[in-house]
């Protein structure tokens, strides 16, 4: 069926493109939106992007790397660029000999005597045949224009998308140069945008050679000295070009990286949205923003001042050339009636486009040679050597199921900013100066493994401090490290051969230098990377769904109670980055997915840390023991919870790693001694708080995670929340025309003043052209008007007067054109500001129903389309539609009642693109959300590659790219084809009225009317050229029309519901007003009465995340009372998803709550600014929101300390940054994007730094220390306490090492509070919450 569906397909549009009107009519009768599935009937197979693929990975499979370009050109473009250049050599030689019958034409009717008119008729019928024959030629222009560029796109997507699946340092900088690697979504967007348009600016620079080389031939036939004058000018102004072009490739490259830092930036800021807005930052990081945004826009004000300078001398240069030639002949002695003025005029005329085009493609070429060398660069990173592991399929009969012996592996690095060249030691993660097999002139981080052998069937525990290689190894394993010192007899896969498969451990052993996996393997690890589909998609990750097996594990995984709570239940969709769950959500559905994948070998990376103890210790017995070890399963377990090396059956074999220092012990007697210290450490909740040793201690915490682990995800929501909002994934687009709104909203920014001035100017402009034509022919006929006496003003003489009104013309156009650049710009600037302020201070609801691919799509794709292609698409609208209001008043001067004629034609336009805009603006909004889907595909992709790569989904991954890059390529292609079934009806509406002219000369001729040469030659070279501008008056007008779409998906996120930090509002709900709330019973309410001593007081509090507060509500926070008092410490405990975040969501107003007060100091919250309300309060979340920048950039963003005083503070605590020698600062160092280069320790470390400089009277920590080992805990608690001595603390914690230390308790269940005392009041009550949960730990 799918096969004869398949043959059904055409392969390419006819020259009339009506396999396309059925899509437009469709569009057209129908009032509902067209979704992507109703476009796939009208595909092409030409233009069909899988096919391409498909051809593509044939030629990959068959090439060498070194020859892959060279073969993908041969393959893919050379035959086609040869049909395109055959096309457009025709159409160039008819548009030459189109001039020659010009000319011949005028000649006729200038000696047109009455008696024989077939001459000047044919010469006149032969000129229209011409323009349809030209009409032909540009219809199969257009198709194989567009078969190129859809390869373009098609393979430099897929070569860049597959890169980012294998190389080592993806999103990072380049690890052998100094150089910066783009950011990957700019290079799929702008940079491929920008080699798309130099396919077209090659093609223009043959085709108009050769119309330029045919102009010329003629203008030599007509006069040679004169046409060598013309020539030396063109010279000359190439050369003034050429300069004008290096100055665009300048600001062009610099403008492509300040858009790079630009787009990286938002997309930190995004993730890191929660904390900001804790943090009362959203002004210091719009600020930043729109400082990176003010060094590109000077980039691009000068890319546009030097476009300005080309535009405005190209515009006039028909006419300059035109003046040179006639003054050098007229110098001569040649008689001015003697020259046939209008064929020259019309060869100029010609000339125009291909000189202006010529510049404007050796910039573009310059241009796009900078984008294909960015992603040139990109595709030369190092990438991951398959050939280091050698995996076997699972085989029993094996001792071991995992071996690394003899290696030595290192992180893979990359070069940060030129502010790092400056230092003297690269600020790469390091190992500690202690280790013995490192030389100190290496400040790398090593993992050195003698060897290393895990056993089928047994759980292998991975314990050490923090920062000593215990996630490096798992990143070893997984072929993420770069190996250092591999044997030089490594035996490869091939010569091993099938037999090794049957072979002993001993003989395993022997394969020196290589990873050996015996099985498949599956992972989970401590930082959560969820999907934003639904939660079966997330667990089934590309295996088809089994329903028994899906069960399984969601039942091992503790998931039951979880997904019944949602509407959908396990189709409930998980929201942007799972923003709608909670930490412990995201993590038993990243350890669901690992068990449905029915792997042979387990990895696991401290998964407990953020799940409460009695739901770990479940899911150990239950997930681990019962379902994997006795499944004959192998376990690698990273724990930091040494309470579960106990918990181990005596029937399940087990062993102990410890790592030190990049080492692995396995040394009995060693690692027996650090458990005991450690375990002692966990149950010693009294320990003395020695804060030197404390701080000494802090010292170890520094070894560089995987830098694939770049993207931690805040806890948001409970589980509680609504999640209404995520079961319709769609984004949303508007319906119907363009409004009027959209329209006025970007000509205010652009100013009504500016555009009126730009659109009289563009009128003048065509004024002072046409004056030009009208004056020659006065001239020519010896007529005396008033053209005629106001040049005789400006001088007698011909020569000087043309002089002038040609300088009179150029001073218009740069008035006209600067007019434009400086509109343009203004609007520009004005947009993006309000975007990015919006952005900024939208609520937080709206950062978790929007994922991150949508706003970036809006950032940068939007963002482009409104800085260049808006303005150019405008600007050459208005210019085109002055040059027909101009050139149509010359016709209807000259023949009255051809003016009945062009009226016609114009409604004939206007119904003609009437019926193509609403498709265009239509399939360009489905366009810009199937773009924004591919984007979001992307960025997960890239955030997750670590995952991909562990479970081998580069496939799956690779397939679902395709299939967006698909429905993405086949919206472009529906809609360019479109616009081409609109480009060739225009230029046939063209044809008739130079058709209908014809017509009514030979009727003039025919019959005798009083008919002047000039009249008609004048009107035939101005129909020539309407014929071009009427079609491109419509062309641009739906261009502009499909642009527009851009701010009109910009207008939709300034329109979003936003905070003002400033502004108090006026929502205050008064206590007592219960009985406006219909819903809640009177009697289940406590009226809590104020405390006046209490530094916060929660009163009566409700609060939902549904859209409505009804009887329907999921609450996240019912009837909550609660007081702390000035310097109190107070924690929050209760299972998962139990409304813990919620009282800080609460607390912050980060989402509203419905009923109830909330009091800081005595004032109701609801009663201050969002900024005095945050101000008063400072907090550490659970992973916390670093960026690309120095650590003093994230320390202090708002730049409020000096860099002595944060330098001061690190010396005080004893602490410095790994790879920073003694001379250098902590506060030099940068951090890599999300902080790649840091361990959790030292992001805690920066966290924690942050509120002693903020040195607030209110701390509160959100699961901050959940990832911490018990002795980090401990140590960070310690210190943290002493900071916090006279200030008042609160905490979230699912952790009881040091619950003790509390002077109150507060346990939360089901968004309650259950039991609520101090430790020694709660844990005397035997059957309560908290006592259990205490047994439950000491067990």
């Amino acid at each position: 069926m799918e096969k004869n569906l398949l043959d059904k397909i055409p392969f390419r549009d006819d020259w009339l493109f009506t396999n396309i009107n059925k899509l437009i009519n469709q569009i057209n009768q129908q009032d509902k939106q067209i979704d992507t599935e109703q476009l796939k009937q009208h595909k092409i197979t030409e233009t069909d992007s899988q096919t391409i693929i498909d051809e593509l990975k044939q030629v990959i499979s068959r090439n060498s790397q070194d020859q892959l370009y060279k073969k993908i050109f041969y393959q893919f473009f050379l035959f086609r660029l040869l049909k395109l250049q055959s096309y457009c050599i025709i159409n160039d030689s008819l548009t030459v000999l189109n001039i020659f019958m010009l000319n011949y034409s005028t000649n006729f009717i200038q000696d047109f005597d009455g008696s024989n008119i077939y001459k000047p008729a044919i010469s006149l019928f032969i000129m229209v045949l011409i323009q349809f024959s030209k009409t032909y030629c540009q219809s199969n222009i257009m198709q194989q224009s567009n078969f190129m560029i859809v390869r373009i796109k098609v393979i430099l997507q897929y070569l860049i998308f597959t890169k980012t699946q294998k190389t080592l340092c993806v999103g990072l900088r380049s690890s052998d140069s100094a150089d910066y690697v783009a950011n990957v979504n700019t290079l799929l967007t702008a940079d491929i945008e920008e080699i798309s348009n130099a396919k077209f600016a090659l093609e223009q620079i043959f085709q108009n050679i050769i119309l330029i080389g045919g102009c010329f031939g003629y203008l030599f036939y007509i006069d040679t000295k004169a046409t060598w004058m013309v020539i030396l000018v063109i010279v000359i102004a190439q050369a003034y070009n050429l300069f004008i072009s290096n100055m665009i490739v300048f600001f062009e490259k610099r403008l492509l990286t300040n858009k790079d830092d630009r787009v990286s930036l938002t997309t930190d800021v995004i993730d890191g949205m929660k904390q900001i807005k804790y943090l009362s930052w959203e002004n210091a990081f719009s600020k930043k923003i729109m400082d990176v945004r003010k060094k590109e826009f000077k980039n691009l004000v000068g890319v546009k001042f030097f476009y300005g300078l080309v535009t405005v001398f190209w515009t006039n240069i028909s006419y300059i050339l035109l003046l040179i030639y006639i003054t050098n002949l007229l110098s001569r002695g040649i008689k001015f009636e003697n020259l046939n003025i209008f064929t020259l005029i019309a060869i100029f005329n010609t000339l125009t486009f291909p000189l202006g085009i010529l510049p404007w493609s050796i910039n573009q070429i310059l241009v796009s040679k900078v984008s294909f060398g960015r992603i040139h660069e990109y595709l030369c990173q190092k990438e991951i050597q398959k050939e280091n592991v050698f995996q076997l399929p699972h085989q029993t009969e094996n001792q071991y199921a995992l071996i690394i012996q003899d290696i030595t592996f290192q992180w893979p690095c990359g070069k940060d900013s030129e502010k790092i060249k400056k230092e003297e030691t690269n600020n790469t993660q390091v190992q500690d100066s202690a280790q013995d097999s490192q030389t100190e002139s290496n400040n790398e981080f090593q993992l050195s493994i003698n060897e290393f052998g895990v056993k089928n069937n047994t759980i292998n525990f991975i314990i050490g401090k923090i920062g000593q290689g215990k996630t490096a190894l798992i990143s070893a394993i997984f072929n993420e490290m770069i190996q250092k010192g591999q044997q030089e007899n490594q035996v490869s896969k091939n010569s091993l051969g099938d037999s090794i498969l049957s072979q002993s451990a001993e003989i395993l052993m022997s394969v020196n230098g290589k990873v050996v996996i015996n099985g498949k393997i599956a992972y989970c690890s401590q930082t959560t990377w969820v999907q934003n589909q639904s939660i079966r998609q997330n667990i089934c990750f590309g295996k088809q769904f089994n329903k028994d097996l899906f069960d399984n594990c969601v039942n091992v995984c503790e998931l039951n109670r979880d997904i019944d709570a949602f509407p959908k239940k396990d189709l409930h969709e998980v929201g942007p980055d799972g923003k709608n769950l909670s930490g412990g959500q995201k993590q038993r559905i990243t350890l669901a997915r690992a068990l449905y994948q029915e792997a042979d070998i387990y990895l696991f990376d401290d998964i407990f840390s953020s799940l409460d103890i009695h739901i770990a210790d479940r899911i150990f017995q239950k997930a681990f023991i019962q379902y994997l070890l006795n499944k004959g399963k192998t376990i690698i377990f990273i724990t930091s919870h040494y309470r579960y090396l106990s918990q181990v059956p005596p029937s399940i074999k087990s062993k102990i790693f410890l790592i030190e220092n990049g080492n692995i012990i396995d040394e009995e007697q060693t690692i027996k001694d650090f458990i005991t210290q450690n375990q002692t450490l966990q149950e010693d909740n009294s320990q003395s708080d020695k804060e030197d040793e404390a701080i000494n201690l802090l010292l170890p915490l520094g070894k560089k995670q995987s830098s694939m682990n770049t993207k931690k995800i805040q806890n948001d929501k409970e589980s509680n929340q609504n999640n209404d909002d995520y079961e319709e994934n769609e984004e949303f687009r508007e319906q119907g025309a363009i409004s009027f709104q959209t329209w006025q909203s970007w000509f205010k920014r652009m100013s009504w003043t500016l555009l009126f001035l730009f659109f009289v100017f563009g009128l003048l402009t065509q004024g002072a052209l046409s004056f030009i034509d009208f004056w020659l022919k006065a001239e020519l006929t010896q007529q005396q008007n008033w053209i005629t006496q106001f040049t005789d003003l400006l001088s007698s003489d011909f020569s000087y007067a043309f002089f002038y009104l040609t300088l009179i013309s150029i001073a218009i156009t740069l008035i006209q054109a600067y007019l434009n650049v400086f509109s343009g710009l203004v609007a520009a600037w004005k947009m993006f500001r309000d975007l990015n302020q919006s952005i900024m201070y939208s609520l937080m609801s709206f950062f978790d129903v929007t994922n991150q691919g949508r706003i970036i799509n809006r950032v940068q794709n939007d963002t482009n389309v409104v800085d260049n292609d808006l303005p150019w698409a405008f600007h050459s609208l208005t210019e085109y539609l002055c040059r027909a209001i101009g050139l149509s008043i010359g016709l209807a001067i000259l023949f009255p009642v051809l003016s009945i004629i062009i009226v016609l034609v114009f409604v004939l336009y206007f119904k003609m693109s009437q019926m193509y805009s609403k498709s265009n603006r239509e399939l360009k909004r489905l366009h810009s959300v199937n773009q924004g889907k591919l984007l979001s595909i992307l960025n997960e992709s890239v955030i997750g590659v670590k995952t991909i790569r562990a479970f081998q989904k580069e496939e799956y991954f690779e397939q679902t790219y395709l299939d967006r890059l698909s429905d993405s390529i086949l919206l472009d292609q529906c809609s360019e084809r479109a616009n081409f079934w609109l480009q060739i009806r225009l230029l046939l509406l063209s044809n008739l009225l130079m058709f209908v002219l014809v017509i009514l000369i030979c009727f003039l001729m025919q019959f005798q009317f009083n008919i002047e040469f000039s009249q008609c030659a004048l009107g035939l070279t101005y129909c020539l050229i309407t014929l071009d501008c009427c079609s491109d008056i419509f062309e641009f007008y739906v261009l502009t029309q499909q642009m527009m779409v851009s701010v009109e998906r910009i207008n939709q996120y300034i329109d979003n519901k936003q905070e003002n930090l400033n502004i108090i509002p006026n929502n205050k709900l008064e206590i007592n007003q219960i009985d406006q709330i219909k819903f809640i019973k009177p009697e289940i309410i406590y009226q809590q009465k104020q405390d006046d001593n209490a530094i916060i007081q929660f009163r009566n509090v409700f609060m939902t995340y549904d859209a409505q507060f009804d009887e329907s509500s999921k609450l996240a926070l019912k009837d909550i009372n609660f007081s702390i008092k000035r310097g109190e410490k107070v924690a929050f405990v209760g299972r998962t998803g139990s409304g813990k975040t919620s009282i800080l969501n609460a607390l912050f107003r980060l989402y509203e709550y419905q009923y109830g007060q909330i009091t800081i100091n005595n004032q109701d919250i609801k009663q201050i600014s969002l900024l005095e309300l945050r101000q008063q309060m400072s907090v550490v979340p659970q992973f916390g929101f670093l960026y690309n920048a120095s650590i003093k950039d994230n320390l202090d963003p708002e730049n409020k300390c000096t860099q002595e005083e944060i330098e001061q503070l690190f010396t005080k605590i004893g602490f410095k940054f790994r790879g920073i020698s003694e001379q250098q600062q902590n506060t030099s160092f940068m951090v890599q994007p999300n902080g790649s280069n840091l361990s959790n320790g030292e992001k805690q470390i920066i966290n924690f730094i942050r509120i002693i400089l903020q040195n607030k009277q209110i701390v509160c920590l959100d699961e901050a220390t959940s990832n911490m080992d018990p002795n980090t805990d401990q140590l960070l608690h310690n210190l943290l306490f002493k900071y916090v001595e006279d200030k008042t603390l609160i905490v979230i914690t699912h952790r009881l090492e040091n619950i003790s230390k509390y002077d109150k308790i507060i346990v939360m269940d089901q968004g309650q509070i259950v039991e609520m005392g101090s430790y020694e009041q709660l844990n005397n009550i035997q059957d309560g919450f908290f006592h259990k949960l205490i047994l439950h730990q000491n067990k």
